[in-house]
């Protein structure tokens, strides 16, 4: 019999469940700390050694945690290019930035499943900004674990999370992402102009907190309520029809709808510049990027591939003998 190659390595000592969506690397850090063995060791041992292949399995060998189980937990793992998941429910994160963030996880839930909150990270997708069982935000600013704010005196901002899940479930994922991305530019920038202030004051006073580093986090959380209200009016087919039109009357319609849902003190004169960025975003920003789709996509076929491969070299080909036949222009020597 063939003996597999590579062969599976021996079970460490301590095993650590990974959190839900905890990052590769984080994961093998805990690993290695809880085992006390270095990084790059552990690394060595769990990569398989073939750059075409998973280390899905070698991980399930040194853990005694099911493939299936790490494949869910660990977007890099379910994600990669030789991971058939199929068979597999839910969403995943797409595990590269400017897609999604890495961020501390809740901290009371890392210590529930025995993580330290500082040294452990989690991909995060643009509706997860709050962590519904202890209300502590963990969305923009939270760039450590003390900068997760306690969000209890704030029931709206909690519901505000609620409703943001609500979108994404019920327009799509690629667009509630981008109508979130624009409304939440723009009301940031609103919510300091003169007669928006108000509700953003008011929260800022009912938060808590002794650290100034967290300054980014207070104004995220502060904001998301009407930030999630704008977002559900530019994910929707109907309101974003609206908005791109030139027309009065459907001017005048979002104006109303506006003042409605996000900021009651609201009127055209208000703000009169406010249909134009939010046309100008919406314009610049056409393409809707799906938040949890494999990454990087699939590539064309071979023969396509090799096609278009053949034809270039063919271009770059002509494109340099023409160049050197050239006869010299009137007036010129060669030389």
């Amino acid at each position: 019999m063939t003996p597999r190659w590579p062969p599976l390595p021996r079970r460490l000592p301590r095993a650590l469940p990974p959190l839900h969506h905890e990052t590769y690397d984080s994961y093998l850090t805990r690993l290695a700390a809880a085992n006390h063995i270095g990084f790059y060791d552990l690394e060595e041992a769990a990569y398989p050694g073939t750059s075409d292949a998973a280390p899905t399995e070698q991980l399930a060998a040194l853990t005694g945690y099911p493939a299936a189980a790490l494949l869910r937990a660990i977007p890099e793992l379910f994600h990669h290019p030789a991971t058939v998941t199929t068979a597999l429910t839910g969403h995943c994160p797409t595990p590269r930035p400017f897609i999604n963030d890495i961020r501390p996880p809740c901290r009371r839930c890392a210590a529930a499943h025995g993580a330290d909150p500082t040294i452990t990270e989690v991909w995060l997708t643009h509706d997860r900004t709050l962590c519904l069982r202890h209300q502590l935000w963990i969305g923009y600013g939270n760039d450590q674990p003390a900068h997760q704010l306690d969000l209890r005196p704030c029931p709206d901002i909690v519901q505000a999370q609620i409703h943001h899940q609500q979108i994404t479930r019920r327009r799509g994922r690629p667009a509630a992402r981008e109508a979130f991305h624009t409304a939440r530019g723009l009301w940031e920038h609103i919510s300091t102009t003169p007669g928006y202030t108000q509700p953003r004051e008011a929260r800022t006073a009912r938060i808590t907190t002794h650290d100034t580093a967290a300054e980014d986090a207070v104004t995220s959380a502060a904001t998301y309520p009407e930030t999630v209200a704008l977002t559900a009016m530019l994910a929707s087919p109907h309101w974003r029809a609206i908005v791109l039109s030139r027309k009065p009357a459907d001017n005048h319609r979002f104006h109303h709808e506006f003042a409605r849902r996000v900021a009651p003190g609201h009127h055209k004169n208000g703000y009169p510049r406010l249909l134009f960025w939010i046309r100008r975003d919406l314009e610049w920003h056409p393409s809707q990027t799906d938040d949890t789709a494999p990454f990087p996509p699939p590539h064309p076929d071979d023969s396509a591939s090799d096609n278009l491969q053949r034809l270039a070299a063919a271009l770059i080909k002509r494109d340099a003998s023409q160049s050197t036949e050239q006869p010299a222009t009137k007036g010129s020597r060669s030389i």
